[in-house]
């Protein structure tokens, strides 16, 4: 079955796939790609980990990282062709799933976590504190509800001749570009422009960022109010966790996506159509003007019921979150996420359903991998 076949923009007419675009391997953390086998050689790009690849050629065996193995010259899912050190290069399993039910298989029920508590955060008075708490900030570790189409941007805090600046920034072709900037005025209880502000929890600085109102209000938009929380120092380098939003990582998992395999984890009174889950096919594209990855929607048909919009909007967070999640409550629970992983994307799906008619219970948790 073939895993992942990757639309390559520039060279590939009409949507024709040939075999040779099959992936086999995926890089297991961020590498580098070189137009030479040297560490000396010029870099072409970084790799995002779990980006899919296909080998090419194998070069001379180096030991790098206290790791003995060979160079190769590879082209990647997005079409960039390189050599790169494979002491970091994995071959797809044949049954991916087996691994993705053994991770999902103790996963709490249920695990979403509910509303951020508001009140437990506070005013910041002083501009000293501000200049120690300055750095990337991003929403990350302190998210409490990812809904759809929201992407996660990344926030610099500086004070600059005692001014206090918020800028969003991303990177883009390796240049880092200002898509906003506000500067934030003292307006007697913390620094603040219209709906953005400064707070501070546990002693800790974390911006709330509302200058991007959702296009569309489903239930109220507390879930936009997460805080966007430290992530590395202005200083030094850009942080992973950081680089994982830029444009630039995440337009390198743009591209077609088939069925791979499957795994029923847990079943109780629930039924699912295998062969549903056989036909699904992702044509995944990068968005630059929204900084996200989208898919439309009607390739979800067949796989899980639509959400009923023209396109799903993603983003990723980092390798072990979701790049899509949805979670609903009503008489039980339905939780969905997609993330990348081993070179392709796994999809878990979670449903506790309860019928007041019959007082039955139904349950099913199930994981895909494409």
């Amino acid at each position: 079955m073939k895993r992942i076949c990757i639309l390559l923009c520039l060279f590939c007419i009409n949507g024709l796939y040939a075999d040779e675009n099959i992936m086999t391997h995926y890089v297991t953390g961020n590498l580098r790609l070189r137009n030479a086998a040297a560490l000396s050689s010029p870099a072409i790009t970084t790799l995002p980990q779990f980006t899919a690849l296909r080998i090419i050629e194998t070069g001379k065996s180096e030991t790098i990282d206290g790791i003995t193995a060979p160079w190769v010259k590879i082209v990647s899912q997005t079409g960039y062709t390189g050599w790169c050190f494979s002491g970091y290069v994995r071959r797809i399993e044949g049954d991916v799933s087996e691994d993705l039910a053994s991770s999902f298989a103790a996963r709490k029920d249920g695990t979403y976590p509910g509303k951020y508590d508001s009140s437990e955060r506070h005013t910041v008075l002083s501009v000293d504190a501000v200049k120690l708490a300055g750095g990337y900030y991003i929403q990350q570790a302190g998210r409490r509800f990812q809904k759809r189409g929201h992407a996660p941007e990344i926030l610099t805090l500086s004070v600059e001749n005692e001014n206090v600046y918020i800028r969003e920034i991303d990177v883009v072709n390796g240049q880092t570009i200002t898509r906003n900037e506000i500067l934030l005025q003292f307006n007697e209880r913390t620094y603040a422009h219209n709906r953005t502000k400064l707070e501070t929890q546990n002693g800790k600085m974390q911006i709330i960022y509302l200058e991007h109102i959702p296009e569309t209000n489903r239930g109220g938009t507390w879930e936009y109010e997460d805080p966007y929380t430290f992530a590395g120092s202005l200083t030094s380098t850009i942080p992973d966790k950081v680089r994982r939003l830029t444009s630039d990582y995440l337009r390198n998992f743009a591209g077609r996506y088939v069925f791979d395999s499957y795994k029923i984890i847990r079943s109780e009174n629930r039924i699912i159509d295998i062969n549903l889950l056989k036909n699904a096919v992702f044509q995944i594209a990068y968005s630059q003007e929204k900084k996200c990855l989208t898919i439309p929607v009607y390739d979800l048909r067949g796989f899980y019921y639509p959400v009923g919009r023209w396109q799903v909007d993603f983003v990723e967070t980092s390798a072990e979150e979701p790049f899509w999640w949805a979670y609903g409550e009503g008489p039980g629970f339905f939780e969905e996420r997609f993330f990348f992983y081993k070179g392709g994307i796994a999809f878990t799906y979670e449903s506790s359903l309860f019928n007041l008619d019959d007082n039955s219970h139904k349950y099913i948790k199930y994981v895909v991998f494409l």
